[in-house]
Order: C-alpha cells, then sequence, then structure tokens
C-alpha cells in the first residue's frame, strides 16, 4: 500500500501524472479509506487539468476524514481553476477553520478574493498569511499584485521588492515591480527589472509584453518591435500583443503591417477597443477615411471617452470634408487629455 503511494508521489515528482495515478489508484484499491490516496491522486489529476476528476477524489478524502484541512485546501485549488471562486473561498475558508495557522490557506484565500476584484479582503487575506509566516515571499508578492490592480503603486512595490529579497530568484515578482515601476513612469527601472526577469524565466511572455510597452513609453520603437514579437512567439494567441504591435507600426508609418496585426488581434479578441482603434489609425495613414471612421465609431461604442479614436475620428471627419464634425470630436479628445494633439502629430499624423 505505501509502495504503490510512495512510487505514486515518486512519478508524480517527475511530472509523469499518468503513471502517478496508476499507483495511488493501486494504493487505493488495496486500503480504500485512506483519504491521503484519493487527496494525492486528486492533485495528479488537477496536474492534468482534469479538475471534476481531481474534486471527485478531494470529496472523497474530506468524506473519509472531514478535518482534512489539506483536502479541502486542494479542492479549493481546483475549483480556482475553474474559476468557481466562491467554492474555492468556501473550502480555503474551511481549510482555515480546521488549520488556522497555514500561511498557505490564507494565501489562496486571498489569490481568490483577488480575482472576485475583493481587494480588500483579499489584502486582509494576504496581511494574514504575511503575520503568520514573515518569510512568505508568495504571499507578498501576491499582496503586491492586489496593491497593483488597485493602482497602488506604492504600496505595490515594497511589497514585490521584500518578494525579491526573500527570494532573489523570483521572477514573477521582478516582472511584477518592473510593471509597477512603469506604470508610475520609472521606465529605466522597470526595465531592469524586466531584463531580470527574463534572464531568470525566458519563457514568460508576458515579461517581454511589459518590457515592451516599457520601452514604447520611451519612445524606443524598436525595442518595443523586437520584445512584441517575442510576445506573438511565446504566446501565438494573445491578442494584446498583436495590438501593441499594430501600433508600433503605426507609430513608424508601417500601416499595412499594422493592418495585418490589428487583424490578427481582432480575429482573436473582437471586442477590443484598442486593437480597433489602431487599424482605424492604420486605415487613416493608408487615406481610407471612411473605414478609419467605422473603426472609431465601434472602438468608441465600447469605450465612449478613449480620447484616440475621438481624436483620430475628428481628423478623418475633417479629411473627408466634416469640419464641424471633426473639431467637436477634436475638440473633445482635447478635453480628455490636453496634449492629445501633440502626441499623434508626433507620430507624424495630422
Amino acid at each position: 500500500m505505501i509502495a504503490y503511494n510512495n512510487r505514486g508521489n515518486a512519478y508524480y515528482a517527475m511530472q509523469d501524472y499518468d503513471r502517478a495515478i496508476t499507483s495511488y489508484g493501486q494504493a487505493i484499491a488495496l486500503y480504500p479509506n485512506y483519504a491521503i490516496f484519493y487527496d494525492n491522486r486528486g492533485d495528479a489529476y488537477r496536474a492534468k487539468n482534469d479538475y471534476d476528476r481531481a474534486i471527485a477524489d478531494y470529496d472523497r478524502a474530506i468524506e473519509l476524514d472531514p478535518k482534512y484541512a489539506i483536502a479541502y485546501n486542494d479542492r479549493g485549488n481546483a475549483y480556482w481553476f475553474k474559476h468557481d471562486y466562491d467554492r474555492a473561498i468556501a473550502d480555503y475558508e474551511q481549510a482555515i477553520a480546521i488549520d488556522p495557522k497555514n500561511a498557505v490557506y490564507f494565501d489562496n484565500a486571498g489569490n481568490a478574493y483577488r480575482a472576485k476584484d475583493d481587494y480588500d479582503r483579499a489584502i486582509a487575506a494576504y496581511d494574514r498569511a504575511i503575520t503568520l509566516d514573515p518569510n512568505y515571499s508568495s504571499a507578498y508578492n501576491d499582496r503586491g499584485l492586489t496593491y497593483y490592480f488597485k493602482l497602488d503603486y506604492d504600496h505595490a512595490i515594497p511589497d514585490f521588492t521584500q518578494a525579491i529579497k526573500l527570494n532573489p530568484s523570483f521572477a514573477v515578482a521582478y516582472a511584477n515591480r518592473g510593471s509597477a515601476l512603469r506604470a508610475k513612469g520609472s521606465y529605466e527601472d522597470a526595465i531592469k527589472d524586466l531584463d531580470r526577469a527574463i534572464e531568470l524565466a525566458p519563457q514568460f511572455a508576458r515579461t517581454f509584453y511589459h518590457r515592451g510597452s516599457a520601452y514604447r513609453a520611451k519612445g524606443d520603437e524598436d525595442h518595443a518591435i523586437s520584445d512584441y514579437d517575442q510576445t506573438i512567439r511565446l504566446a501565438p494567441k494573445e491578442p494584446g500583443a498583436y495590438s501593441a504591435l499594430c501600433w508600433e507600426h503605426v507609430i513608424i508609418g508601417r500601416a499595412e503591417e499594422a493592418l495585418k496585426e490589428c487583424n490578427a488581434s481582432l480575429d482573436l479578441r473582437a471586442n477590443d477597443a484598442y486593437a480597433l482603434d489602431g487599424r482605424g489609425y492604420a486605415y487613416f495613414r493608408l487615406g481610407q477615411f471612411d473605414r478609419a471612421i467605422i473603426d472609431f465609431d465601434a472602438a468608441l461604442k465600447l469605450e465612449s471617452k478613449l480620447p484616440n479614436s475621438l481624436y483620430g475620428r475628428g481628423l478623418a471627419k475633417v479629411k473627408n470634408g466634416d469640419n464641424n464634425g471633426g473639431n467637436a470630436d477634436i475638440a473633445a479628445a482635447k478635453a480628455i487629455r490636453s496634449n492629445i494633439a501633440n502626441e499623434i502629430a508626433s507620430y507624424g499624423i495630422e
């Protein structure tokens, strides 16, 4: 019995989940009333993204041992991956009720609250995790990410820094701090952090995307394009990368390439105001003002106060001879972003 379970653990560590499941099943066949065997097999099913089978095994583990906190936590993780955050939270809270000194359960609950955009409860859960384990680097990173989503970069950055201090090889924490620094306008420092994140984990597409955004904010279009290209190579179904690359091609005057990238983005995510906005400018550069107006209209239906689209539509209307309508759109765009005329003109679009 123990030998089968241990062999299953060895296969699990090797990421050979099918053999792990077989071994755990053999242990269960011999001793069907051991909760840990079901929990272990549930973990292997979850690793294969077979969440329903995983949950069935966790259910059985909990039925056999209603005080098995780990099984509640593991079932919560399976619900989390299924995006059933309410059930995940219920399981994490049950795990906490059984074992209130386990920081991991609080951290997981925080992640589920954050997924529901309940940032204050998420932060309270992370606070508790950190109180229980002041060296828990993931809890600092997770709390920092929640502050980031709240646009509270002054709280986010110290949390990411503490996560890095505790775990100097924490690639995600470097990437997150880089993103927060970029949002604050500290582009050079952001790029340094994102460089380090890429050194540690070169397979993460989003890190290249964020570094490309930092380069774009600096006006370094060549490096931005290179990073967006790499994002697409690593994640060919990431619509945001195509949209960002479309905008880079608009900025440097490669309208035909921009059109292809925005079309690719919209194929992946049709109702994306920013991709429609970029394609509108690509059509504008190509002198197809009617098509540009159609895309700007569509973008504004999704984001009614998108200044780029208001300004672009205004320019296109003026080009089509509708001076009154065009000037009204341009004035509305300037009311939202006072420097938009200079910004768009810097791309050679007037």
